[in-house]
């Protein structure tokens, strides 16, 4: 045998396979809770898993608000024309035009409630809790 073969014949002989390691699976992390820390959990996920709730608020860079939270709380201020209602008001306030009957007071307690529900999701949707 010449000198290059039988150096690849000794590096053949001397090389073994390596042998595939199992792949492990990363353990479960757990975590104890008090009662009290549970329930204040879960209240802040608002419906959402909790795993997944916990995840999001421990792992996300910058604490993203949820997308269709936000998408909901745009498709609202869109549909409450509350813009719109509120500059209308305004002007016929400042000129005394402003008729107070029954209709306009239930558009003003509607536009009330638009508002507290837009509140409500935007607080959700930025994990932010009310004081």
């Amino acid at each position: 045998m010449n000198d290059q073969a039988s150096l690849s014949h000794d590096f053949r002989d001397t090389v073994k396979p390596v042998a595939d390691k199992p792949i492990r699976k990363a353990a479960p992390f757990s975590l104890r809770l008090s009662a009290k820390e549970r329930d204040r959990l879960r209240r802040e996920a608002g419906g959402k898993p909790l795993g997944r709730y916990i995840r999001m608020r421990l792992l996300s860079d910058n604490n993203e608000p949820e997308r269709t939270e936000l998408a909901e709380f745009l498709a609202l201020l869109g549909k409450s024309q509350i813009a719109g209602h509120l500059a209308l008001l305004a002007d016929e306030a400042r000129s005394g035009a402003l008729l107070l009957d029954e209709q306009t007071l239930e558009q003003i307690d509607q536009a009330c409630r638009h508002i507290e529900d837009m509140r409500a999701l935007l607080i959700k949707a930025l994990g932010l809790l009310e004081k």
